[in-house]
């Protein structure tokens, strides 16, 4: 009940909350009937389709399409080599950072991420996996290249993954010093 609430009260920040309804699916009880499980999603979903529409329709008006369709875009864009090199100026003028598709992030995100993953309930697993897949997908049909913020949904789901592997990405980074270190 408390995590219906909780979902309810992001779609007020983030409309496309309803999208983390499918991930929840999979943190009951294994011992919680079926009916309860779907009873939790519907509630859930719909309280969050009921909240972005509350939401969107102070838009009506506007002119634009709702909807563009990107997948030529992001797979030219996630497919070319350079996309995982670039750098922003965003923080302060000659302040380069790397974007968090760079080689220099993805790696270490990437390394950390199987850590967590490898150590995560199946549980976890399956709740991420459910906001992940749909999430994913929809991204890659509507999402602009590199705007991973639209991803924003799937930050609680990575962020309790990668808190699992929090000892074991220290233990490497440790391990890759150690053996810096005696070289």
């Amino acid at each position: 009940m408390a995590a219906t609430i909780i979902l309810a009260l992001t779609a007020w920040n983030k409309e496309t909350a309803f999208l983390m309804a499918p991930g929840y699916w999979f943190l009951h009880a294994a011992t919680t009937p079926k009916r309860v499980k779907y009873m939790y999603l519907i509630a859930q979903a719909s309280s969050c389709l009921i909240i972005r529409h509350f939401i969107v329709s102070g838009f009506e008006a506007n002119s634009g399409a709702t909807v563009t369709l990107h997948l030529l875009d992001n797979v030219v864009h996630w497919l070319n080599p350079i996309s995982y090199m670039k750098f922003d100026n965003v923080y302060a003028v000659g302040i380069h950072t790397p974007r968090i598709q760079n080689v220099l992030i993805v790696l270490g995100l990437c390394i950390w991420v199987r850590a967590g993953w490898q150590n995560a309930p199946n549980e976890i697993k399956r709740c991420a996996l459910g906001i992940l897949v749909p999430t994913g997908l929809l991204f890659m049909l509507f999402g602009f290249e590199d705007e991973l913020r639209n991803l924003s949904v799937c930050l609680p789901a990575l962020f309790i993954i990668m808190a699992h592997g929090f000892g074991p990405f220290r233990e490497f980074l440790d391990r890759s010093h150690v053996q810096q270190s005696e070289k």
